[in-house]
């Protein structure tokens, strides 16, 4: 039954409980076979089918607002769906009432035929909760072809689990499709399926692509996939940092990842439009639906929970996504977690009935518990999680401390009809250690029913162990005296008034909760309004490399970092050494300096900071690195406005620290970097490393000769000989060969 939206409310009000709240949006036009199964669903579901315009969301809202749904089921063409469209609805969906969170669940309804999309609708219809049975997870690009099965551990149960991993070498340039072939009855006798790894729109990269699932019927099982782009239909978006401007591409419906997916059977598939760099959260989403008993839409609706959040960490009160798009505009990275994971984390999607129910829940195993109860004008809150599940269910990439990745726990408190009016943290062990905490929260009113979404962070560096937490919300029931959001202050001390702007920048960058508007003017955020411009190096005189003079400027750097005079004369009596200063011996400076270990390093990145370097700094770096200083480089590296070039030798200093976040951070850089200096560093920096996937994206920008970046050529072509391996030595002969 099709029915205006102006006439949803009115039906609500006579509609059983089952009927008023759920949705069917219809994309495609009456008549199209895709309509027919928006109809068929509308039907089962005993829900009114609206038709929409997926370029104009204003009207939906208008009417959500009114009808305040539970359920929406979207149902499209694969054509119709991409990047921007999930984008847009995402944002409306948060803009139904005042909070800052998604008020209803919300999936995706399509496939490659009509008839794919109807399997979905049928499959979830027919749906009671199971019991789960078992788990697969399929992961790409392995050095070997490697099956085991390893228990799944909750709390303290576990689920039979069979392992996949596919080499994707030198061996298979594609992918092991053979060893894929072996898995086929691992994962079609699977309750839930995940895939890890890179990703495109046609295959994890070197694992499972398109036409490895053409044979497999995976019926009823739920399928998670981590790796990038894997949920496209159809249109995607390629980020093209260097031109800062989107690039629309295509799939071939045959090619699609997605779609062949949709085609196996499943019950609901939850996958990315975009980048996903967010990879423990895929942990979470399954949790929710094997252990809490989750509906399809519930549990992608936690993930955005904790989305807005991260957001509201970075001190905005609520989403504010730009447009994405072949004519819009690419907003420049200035910060890797707000701008890259948390930018990728919107285009998760749901394909499938998001009221479906996959499994009967079994809450008391989830590995994190949360209890509360009611004291007063207080709730007092509980949460543990044992050691082993700590960094896949606590594991927050949408937040820093310093610059690694925090820890959170995430609960979401009904507050019956009362409202926050703060939250304080009592307690929070980590094994045997007791780590610095922060909290973010919001309030949240969802179908007349109010919550507190609490998000405890803590610092990343206690060893692993037990978690046990407490925190109190405070209550009040005037809505006048409420903190709707609140807790992004710094754990830390406040700056003292009037203490210098790089002493406060200083104290940001061991805890980016502390922001001042000093802080975040230069990033230039167009999600807070601001322009979109590059941020300018900071003018400054000319370095005299050989002074040993410490500066007032350097010694309000170095207060806050705990350096003292001794180191920071040992770095610059180092740095000018290296500079052929008259009356320093080289190898003697070096060795001072290596013996203030970390206090040394530090004390070399306050003169990074003040563009203090040269050529040789990365080398110093190296003498008096301990494992866990370069969080320091690694925050430096995200000021775009260090003088005289400074984060040239930040980049390519990177590497002393052989991590996967520095790796991770380097092939990133490389990926949006437009300045020909800096990418050059990170080039040089990933070369140290010998990392191989660096060499595709500099022998790209090698070849592509630009205007303005030949005198880095050189630097690029060190660095593939540097990296070594027949891909590179491929391009430095294309490189070279007569034109």
């Amino acid at each position: 039954m099709r029915i205006p939206l102006a006439q949803i409310c009115a039906l609500a009000l006579c509609a059983t409980a089952a009927t008023q709240d759920y949705v069917v949006l219809c994309a495609a036009k009456p008549g199209d076979p895709y309509h027919k199964v928006a109809e068929r669903l509308a039907t089962e579901r005993r829900a009114p089918l609206v038709d929409f315009d997926p370029r104009d969301l204003r009207p939906i809202l208008r009417e959500f607002q009114v009808s305040s749904p539970r359920w929406v089921a979207v149902v499209l063409r694969p054509e119709q769906l991409d990047f921007a469209l999930q984008r847009a609805f995402l944002q409306m969906a948060t803009e139904v009432d005042d909070d800052p969170f998604v008020d209803f669940e919300f999936g995706y309804i399509t496939g490659r035929s009509a008839d794919d999309a109807l399997s979905l609708v049928t499959t979830a219809l027919a749906r009671k909760p199971q019991r789960v049975t078992g788990l697969a997870q399929v992961s790409g690009g392995a050095d070997n072809s490697i099956r085991r099965e390893q228990p799944y551990r909750l709390r303290t149960a576990t689920l039979p689990c069979v392992q996949g991993q596919v080499q994707g070498g030198k061996k298979f340039p594609e992918h092991d499709r053979a060893f894929v072939k072996t898995l086929r009855p691992d994962m079609e006798s699977s309750s839930a399926v995940t895939f890890i790894g890179h990703g495109m729109p046609e295959h994890v990269v070197g694992g499972a692509d398109a036409k490895d699932l053409a044979a497999m019927r995976l019926r009823g099982a739920v399928v998670l996939n981590v790796a990038c782009y894997t949920g496209v239909t159809s249109t995607w978006y390629k980020s093209d940092w260097r031109a800062s401007k989107w690039t629309r591409q295509t799939v071939a419906p045959e090619d699609s990842f997605s779609l062949a997916l949709l085609h196996t059977g499943v019950l609901g598939y939850t996958a990315y439009l975009c980048p996903r760099p967010a990879g423990p959260e895929l942990d979470t989403d399954l949790v929710q639906l094997i252990a809490h008993g989750a509906s399809l839409g519930e549990a992608r609706r936690r993930d955005y929970d904790k989305t807005v959040l991260g957001y509201i960490g970075f001190g905005l009160p609520r989403l504010s996504l730009t447009p994405v798009g072949e004519s819009a505009e690419l907003v420049a990275v200035t910060d890797a977690v707000r701008d890259l994971m948390l930018e990728g984390a919107t285009g998760g999607v749901l394909f499938g009935d998001p009221a479906a129910v996959p499994f009967i829940a079994r809450a008391d195993e989830a590995p994190v518990q949360i209890r509360w109860q009611r004291e007063g004008n207080t709730i007092k809150v509980d949460a543990t999680c044992p050691a082993h599940a700590l960094f896949w269910q606590c594991s927050d990439p949408t937040a820093r401390w310093g610059k690694p990745m925090a820890k959170r726990v995430h609960a979401r408190i009904p507050l019956g009809c009362e409202h926050i009016a703060g939250v304080t943290v009592q307690k929070l062990v980590v094994g045997a250690a007791q780590p610095e905490t922060r909290v973010v929260y919001a309030f949240e009113q969802d179908r007349g029913e109010h919550f507190a979404q609490v998000k405890v962070l803590w610092e990343p560096t206690a060893r692993p162990g037990d978690l046990t937490a407490s925190f109190t919300i405070a209550l009040t029931g005037a809505a006048a005296r409420a903190k709707p959001i609140g807790g992004l202050g710094s754990s830390l001390p406040a700056p003292a008034a009037g203490e210098p702007a790089p002493v406060a920048r200083a104290r940001a960058a061991l805890d980016p909760m502390a922001i001042t508007s000093d802080m975040l003017q230069p990033r230039n955020t167009a999600l807070l309004g601001w322009t979109n411009q590059p941020a300018k190096p900071t003018p400054t005189a000319p370095v005299d490399l050989r002074s040993t003079e410490i500066t007032m400027h350097m010694r309000n750097l170095a207060v806050p970092s705990g350096v003292g005079d001794a180191a920071l004369r040992a770095a610059l009596r180092a740095t000018a050494a290296e500079a052929d200063a008259p009356g320093l011996v080289p190898a003697e400076c070096r060795q001072a300096l290596a013996k203030h270990g970390s206090e040394g390093f530090r004390a070399l990145c306050i003169l990074l900071q003040v563009g203090h370097h040269h050529a040789h700094t990365p080398d110093l770096l190296a003498r008096c690195w301990v494992a866990g200083d370069e969080v320091r480089l690694l925050d430096l590296a995200q000021h775009r406005d260090l003088p005289n070039l400074a984060g040239a030798a930040v980049l390519e200093g990177l590497a002393v620290a052989d991590t996967a976040e520095v790796r991770e951070y380097l092939l990133n850089r490389l990926l949006y970097e437009s300045n020909p200096e800096l990418f050059a560093a990170a080039a040089k920096g990933a070369a140290r490393l010998r990392e191989a996937r660096a060499v595709a994206t500099i022998g790209e920008q090698l070849l592509a000769r630009r205007e303005g970046w030949q005198g880095v050529a050189p630097h690029l072509a060190r660095a593939l000989e540097r990296i070594g391996g027949d891909a590179a030595q491929q391009l430095l002969a294309q490189f070279r060969a007569p034109r």
